[in-house]
């Protein structure tokens, strides 16, 4: 591909990636799309407001109950996942929504609370510093799916995007 074919290909991207921010009220951007659509999505789903910086450290929004909620996403390919997820509670977030997208798809949004000692001890984790980090992989997030029942009682709630 040339030069002048890749602008024009970047082009058509940059408009798509406009309508996309002017269609859920973020105007003009420069963050990842995936953060803001993420962020766009929990919002959706539980409510509330985007916090008055969109760069600010801890959360991402807060509820109508007060909840501060940080937002992240993971991306895979449907099958075999490349990338995991490290979570991480630093005392500034009441809950951590973290999106899940297989092929570019928003799938459902996993929404854990800050106790995560819990969460890893039922899913067998083993590394350091299990009450302030959870280390999530493919295979934990298809258990905590699998099992909702059970890692709902542990504050985890799969949250489905339709």
């Amino acid at each position: 591909m040339d030069v002048d074919q890749l602008r024009v290909e970047w082009e058509i991207y940059r408009s798509a990636r406009v309508r996309l921010l002017d269609a859920i009220n973020l105007g003009f951007s420069n963050r990842d799309p995936l953060s803001e659509f993420s962020e766009a999505i929990v919002l959706a789903q539980l409510g509330g407001r985007l916090a008055d910086s969109r760069v600010q450290r801890g959360y991402d929004l807060t509820t109508e109950a007060g909840d501060q909620v940080q937002v992240k996403y993971l991306a895979n390919p449907t099958q075999q996942w490349i990338n995991e997820h490290h979570i991480r509670s630093d005392g500034l977030w009441d809950r951590y929504a973290l999106v899940i997208y297989e092929e570019l798809r928003p799938r459902r949004t996993l929404m854990f609370s800050a106790q995560l000692g819990a969460v890893g001890g039922a899913l067998g984790k083993r590394h350091p510093r299990q009450e302030s980090e959870l280390q999530l992989t493919k295979r934990n997030h298809d258990q905590i799916v699998t099992e909702n029942d059970r890692f709902q009682k542990l504050g985890v709630e799969v949250l489905p995007i339709q």
